[in-house]
């Protein structure tokens, strides 16, 4: 939430992404030229939680990947990442049209049955 938080109040492009092995989220502000990016602040895993599926964009991602961005109208650009505790599984989904976080109990929901194709015009005589 303090990345969606900060993004608004700031007017500028704030993201989450993953450090060493999926161990630590972090919340860094990206470089405007290309440098390196600002951490702001992060959150260590415990070993007994271990990092799943990722989800960005509304496809499966690898840890190199996932870097979820949050912007200055609230959006984001929509994705999740699923934990394991035991033989617990939970996750957290963002959702892209408003940056909505949720804490679901249980693995990320399959987000794509709810995209599809846009077919081809139909052309009528």
């Amino acid at each position: 939430m303090e990345a969606r938080e900060r993004a608004i109040s700031d007017g500028r492009t704030y993201a989450l992404s993953f450090g060493d092995q999926l161990q630590r989220l972090t919340l860094i502000e990206p470089s405007l030229d290309g440098a390196q990016d600002t951490e702001i602040s992060a959150v260590q895993l415990t070993s007994t939680v271990q990092t799943g599926r990722l989800e960005i964009q509304g496809r499966e991602a690898n840890s190199a990947d996932w870097v979820l961005n949050f912007y200055p109208d609230g959006s984001s650009d929509g994705g999740g990442v699923e934990f394991r505790r035991g033989n617990a599984v939970f996750a957290l989904q963002v959702q892209a049209a408003n940056g909505a976080i949720r804490l679901i109990d249980g693995p990320l929901p399959d987000v794509s049955t709810q995209r599809w194709q846009a077919g081809e015009i139909e052309h009528r005589l």
